[in-house]
Parts: structure tokens; C-alpha cells; sequence
């Protein structure tokens, strides 16, 4: 585009955001640490839309992203495993300029938060799904049963763990001891507790001494627990540290404490009754979210995009050698060999060459391949699914830094509907799932609805949800009504079942009134008579030019995104009569469009080839004003208080915003003029 506008920010959204940002983590609240975007926007002038089509990208801006985040990283010979999300994914890092996906487990019950690897085993810290234990014996993609979990000791929340000899040590409130002899029954033999009812969240274990940091409304305390008898161990010394402690490495007698607002703190730890503080880095941001120790080097990673090197020859004077910019969020950093391997949240895995040098290069990187497919968004949180693992809570509200504050496991979920403080989910083959979504860090299954068909779409209006169930046992499309106003006991209440496979297979619902509208494949849009739920009846119909994949309502107009053999087509059908809908307008688009929805005056489409955005002024002439070229497949798209919210196949969530005509410097709270 001739009129290209390059938008950048500027230093004061970034510091804004930092001071104003906030994250929660299985840990509980912590400080912000905030990743700002570098964000393009090119944009049309009046009357230049015509031919724009072939750009990537125009009039559409990326305000921020969120995916699986990338959490926990630990190495052993040629492999790293790697807690993304729910998963643990094993990379063959023998050429770290060309990392490569060997193994990936089933989802877990929560977010991984931490991983230890020994022998043929690795201990999975899995949040409130506890500790996971997986079998790594055996690493081959073309195997499905590998790696694979063997045993599981659930009863802690567990945010980081260690492993020495025949124990696993659990970081998640107090200190867990687990007996790991039989990885099959991990067996809880001891715990202990931090003073001040200081929350432990993070332990390193050196010998027969367990590291722990543990953090209170008071103070964060900086404990050394004797495990010399597992079974009775003894806290024989605790220091208060008046910040926040994010990480901490152990090399010789020193302990080096990652921590917020102050840096890098130094401990002299000879004598584990006494620990005394010998030296620190203070840097201005000091968000030290992550610390590795390699040689005579410190390797300190913060929340502000940015990894230090520091020379800690002398430890009474750490001395700043390198400093290196990191994109995304910086959640962990280890050291194994010559390389650095840093879990960057959103984006993956990163990998630096270099280790225990002053020295480092960018290796390579993993951004792993996951199956998005829909989104939802009400008030400040954006919901979106993963086919293999579940539903995911997004907070939203600074649209800059989406991120996962809570995680539901359920394989198979395709989308979801928020409603009030719950949401509703079509979860394929397990039917339709409530979730009390009512915690700002929680989701909870209230009750799942077995349906004999594979729910493929949802929607909630009053006391109803209504079920679009793909098709049943006899491969016919099939509308579910269940009746929702006591969502502890929710219950069928009636059904319309097409008459025959050529009436189509029901992908997507929308209800408006007393009609509820289906995108039924083939069968193109029908129209259902929903004023008796008992006893829905079709009023109406239309065949669209293409399957139907998707629906969306908005007075007197349905909009459907359709699929066909050479591209697909938004679809606007009149219904003042929904006995006889008619199409009064149709905009061809050049690949497979996957959903729709409508923020007045603009249309919203997902497809095949990214997001499209389609100004409906004038209905029987729909004009394209704006494109978003994805990654991978635009799968679902949701509006909400002027964002676009979109599942993209690969990327995960992203926030988008339309702002045609004029430069747009984006805000960075959701709720600012």
C-alpha cells in the first residue's frame, strides 16, 4: 500500500503499562510484567480499498496475543522438555539452531508450571493437578503412548519441583516431600511450612538442602529446609526479604535470588543456619523474573523483554557485561551445557549458545503447533478453545498483554458462550459442558450433557441454551434445546432433527426471539421456530451458495459465512419473514470463510486466509474495508467493546483492532476514552 503508516510506541504507554499491568499465576498475585507490542498498521486512504485484497494486511492493527504459554523448561542429553500449557513436549535440542519435536504428552489437568527430569522419569509440578509423573524412556512421535503418564500425586497445588535421589520436593503453599521409589504411587512422607504463613513457591535442592522461596502479604522469605531424613525435615534458617522473590540458583556457597523492584540479590550460604547477604545488581526495572547460574556468569532474565549477563566472579560485586533483548514474556531461564533455554511465555522457546561465556547468540527457537478453534469474549476476558485440552480464561483488560489466568481440561471442546458468571461449552464428543466461570482464576465444571451427536456450536438466550449437535447416530443434523435456569440441574427439553442428510448437518446457531437460525452445511441456513422449546419447528429455509459453517443475527438480517470449492462468501439474508429469508446481499471472498460476527456497522469474518472486515451501510452492497492476514486458519472471530477477537489456528488469541483512514496509536487499558 502506497500510504503505508508506521505507528510505534512510545516510551510512555510502555512504562503506563508496567505500572498499571498485573499478573496472576497458579502462585497467586504477582507484579506486572508487561511485554509490549511492536505493532504495524497500514492503512487505506478514502477511496483506495479497491485492490487492497492483495495485501497481507490493511486497515487492521494487532493490539496483542495469547496462546499455551511456554512455562517451565528442563534438559537432559539431547532432549528438552518443555511445559506448554496443559502439554509436556519433548524437543530434540542436539542441534540447537534446529529444535525438533519428538514427543508431546496428553493434555494435563492444569497449566504446567515446572518440570524435573531424572533418569527415565519427568516430574511434572501441573499447578492444581499436583505432580505428574511421566514415563520418557521411550521418545518417538510416530508412538503415541510416548512419553506417557505412569502416576500422579495430586493433593498440592504444585508450582515447582526438584528431584534428589528417591524424593520429589513440591513447591505449592508449604514443602512436599514425595517419595518417587515407586513412580507408579508417589507417596507424600513430610511437609513444611514457611513463617508468617509465607506460601513456598519455588525450591532447589542441593545435597541434602532444599532452597525455598515462599511469599506472604508481609514479606517474601528465603528459607533452607534440612532433608537429611526426608521424613523429618528440619527449616533450620529463614531470611525475610523486603521484595518480592521471583527465582533463585544455587552454585557453590552462593544463592542467587531473582527479585522484583531490587534485582539480584547475593547470599553467602556456607553455613545454612546463617545465610547473610554479600552483594546484589540493582538495575532500573529490576522485574528479575528468572536467574541461571553458568561459570563465573549470571544469567538474569526480566518481564521487560530483556536478559542480563553478569559477571559474578566475585560475588560480593556482580558487574553487568551484556545485556540482550528477548521477545515475549520471560517466565524461566536454564543453563545445561553451552546453551541458554529460556521459557518466553507466548512465544515459546528460545535458545542461546554461549552459556558460561559473556558471549551470547541467538541458536533457535520452538513455537509449538496447536489446534485453536473458537472464541468467545464478554466484559473483560476473552475465552477461547483448544481442540486436545480444553477451554481457556484470557484476561483482556489490558488488550496490549492478554494472558491465561484459568484453564479448563476437557479434550475435545470446539466452542464456548459465555452467559453471566458461567459459560457454556459445545464439547464435541462429551455433549454440552457448564463451566463456573465466576473465579477471576478458576473454571469449574458445573455438569456435562451427553448428546448422541458432537456439539459443534452454542447459544444461551433466557433460560435456554441451544445446541448445535453436528449430527446423530443416524448422520442427521440435529438442534438441541436444554432448558438452563437451574444450571445444577440442566435438562433436554426438546429437539428438531432434520428430516434427511441432504437438510444438512448443524454447524453453527444463533437465536433471535422466537426463531433460532442454523448453518447446517450443505443444507444451507434454516430457520427454526423455538417459541415452544418442547416442540421446535423449521419455519423456514435457504440455500446458500456454499456450507454453511456459520451464523450470526442482528435485527432484521442474518449474516452466514459460507465454504465452497472455490473460495468461500459472506451471505445477508433478509428475515422479517422468517418463513421465507431472503438474500439480499453476497460478498465473495478468496478462501473458506469459518465464522461471523457483527458489531454494527461492520461485519466480522474469519477464514481460511485471515480476517476480513466488511462494512454493511449499504446491506445489498457489502464492501470490504479491511484485512488481517493469520498465521494459520481463522477459525471463530468475537467483537466486544470495539476489539476483534480471533482463533487463529496456530497463534491462539488474537486482539485486533479496525481503525480505517486515520493513524492510531493503540490504548493501553481496555476501559480509556
Amino acid at each position: 500500500m502506497r500510504g503505508k503508516i508506521l505507528v510505534r510506541w512510545i516510551v510512555a504507554s510502555v512504562v503506563l503499562t508496567a505500572l498499571l499491568g498485573g499478573a496472576v499465576t497458579a502462585q497467586g498475585f504477582r507484579p506486572p510484567e508487561p511485554s509490549p507490542p511492536d505493532i504495524l498498521w497500514p492503512f487505506a486512504e478514502e477511496g483506495q480499498a479497491e485492490g487492497m485484497a492483495s495485501l497481507q494486511t490493511w486497515n487492521v492493527g494487532r493490539i496483542g496475543r495469547a496462546t499455551l504459554p511456554t512455562r517451565a523448561v528442563a534438559v537432559q542429553g539431547i532432549y528438552a522438555y518443555v511445559g506448554v500449557g496443559p502439554y509436556l513436549v519433548v524437543l530434540n535440542v542436539s542441534d540447537p539452531t534446529n529444535l525438533r519435536e519428538v514427543g508431546r504428552t496428553d493434555a494435563m489437568p492444569d497449566i504446567v508450571q515446572d518440570v524435573a527430569v531424572a533418569g527415565n522419569y519427568a516430574y511434572v509440578a501441573d499447578g492444581r493437578g499436583g505432580l505428574r509423573v511421566i514415563d520418557i524412556s521411550v521418545i518417538d512421535i510416530s508412538n503415541p503412548s510416548a512419553p506417557r503418564e505412569v502416576g500422579f500425586y495430586p493433593d498440592c497445588n504444585a508450582v515447582y519441583v526438584a528431584v534428589q535421589g528417591e524424593f520429589a520436593y513440591l513447591a505449592g503453599g508449604g514443602l512436599f516431600i514425595v517419595n518417587i521409589s515407586d513412580p507408579e504411587q508417589p507417596e507424600l512422607v513430610s511437609q513444611v511450612e514457611m513463617p508468617d504463613y509465607a506460601y513456598v513457591n519455588k525450591v532447589v535442592v542441593v545435597g541434602n538442602l532444599a532452597y525455598c522461596v515462599a511469599y506472604s502479604y508481609q514479606f517474601d522469605i528465603f528459607g533452607i529446609v534440612d532433608a537429611t531424613d526426608p521424613y523429618s525435615p528440619t527449616l533450620v534458617s529463614s531470611r525475610r526479604i523486603g521484595t518480592l522473590i521471583y527465582d533463585i540458583a544455587i552454585a557453590g556457597d552462593y544463592a542467587y535470588l531473582a527479585t522484583w523492584g531490587f534485582g539480584l540479590y547475593v547470599f553467602y550460604i556456607a553455613d545454612p543456619s546463617n545465610p547473610v547477604e554479600v552483594g546484589y545488581y540493582y538495575h532500573l526495572f529490576g522485574w528479575a523474573t528468572g536467574v541461571a547460574v553458568q561459570g563465573d556468569y549470571a544469567y538474569v532474565v526480566s518481564g521487560l523483554r530483556t536478559l542480563r549477563v553478569i559477571n559474578i566472579a566475585d560475588p560480593y560485586q556482580p558487574v553487568l557485561v551484556g545485556t540482550y533483548d528477548i521477545s515475549g514474556e520471560i517466565l524461566r531461564v536454564v543453563a545445561a551445557g553451552q546453551q541458554l533455554y529460556i521459557a518466553s511465555g507466548n512465544e515459546g522457546l528460545q535458545v542461546f549458545s554461549g552459556a558460561g561465556s559473556d558471549t551470547l547468540i541467538r541458536a533457535g527457537s520452538y513455537r509449538p503447533v496447536l489446534e485453536f478453534l473458537g472464541v468467545a469474549a464478554r466484559g473483560f476476558y476473552a475465552y477461547i478453545t483448544e481442540g486436545y485440552s480444553g477451554l481457556y480464561k484470557i484476561s483482556a483488560y489490558y488488550p496490549t498483554s492478554p494472558r491465561v489466568e484459568a484453564f479448563y481440561h476437557s479434550p475435545g471442546n470446539w466452542d464456548a458462550t459465555p452467559s453471566e458468571d458461567y459459560v457454556f461449552v459445545a464439547a464435541e464428543w462429551r455433549g454440552l459442558c457448564i463451566v463456573d466461570a465466576s473465579h477471576p482464576f478458576d473454571l469449574t465444571e458445573v455438569v456435562c450433557l451427553d448428546t448422541p451427536g458432537i456439539a459443534m456450536d452454542v447459544a444461551v438466550s433466557g433460560e435456554y441454551a441451544y445446541l448445535a449437535d453436528y449430527y446423530d447416530e443416524d448422520k442427521i443434523g440435529v438442534l438441541r434445546i436444554f432448558h438452563v435456569a437451574d444450571l445444577s440441574s440442566p435438562y433436554e427439553v426438546g429437539f428438531y432433527k432434520m428430516n434427511d442428510m441432504m437438510e444438512g448437518w448443524v454447524v453453527g446457531v444463533a437465536v433471535a426471539g422466537e426463531y433460532a437460525y442454523l448453518a447446517c452445511f450443505h443444507g444451507g441456513l434454516r430457520v427454526i421456530h423455538i417459541a415452544d422449546p418442547a416442540h421446535p419447528t423449521e419455519a423456514g429455509s435457504f440455500a446458500t451458495p456454499g456450507d454453511a459453517w456459520d451464523v450470526a443475527v442482528a435485527g432484521e438480517f442474518v449474516y452466514v459465512a459460507n465454504r465452497g470449492d472455490n473460495g468461500g462468501g459472506l451471505s445477508i439474508i433478509h428475515i422479517a419473514n422468517p418463513e421465507e429469508p431472503i438474500q439480499v446481499g453476497y460478498l465473495p471472498l478468496p478462501d473458506e470463510a469459518y465464522a461471523v460476527a457483527v458489531q454494527d456497522p461492520y461485519v466480522y469474518v474469519a477464514g481460511a486466509d485471515g480476517l476480513h472486515v466488511i462494512d454493511m451501510t449499504e446491506i445489498a452492497n457489502p464492501q470490504e474495508v479491511g484485512f488481517y492476514k493469520t498465521m494459520g486458519k481463522a477459525m471463530d472471530v468475537a467483537a466486544d467493546g470495539g476489539y476483534i477477537y480471533v482463533a487463529d489456528q496456530r497463534e491462539g488469541l488474537l486482539v485486533l483492532r479496525f481503525m480505517p483512514h486515520h493513524a492510531y496509536l493503540p490504548l493501553v487499558m481496555r476501559n480509556s476514552p
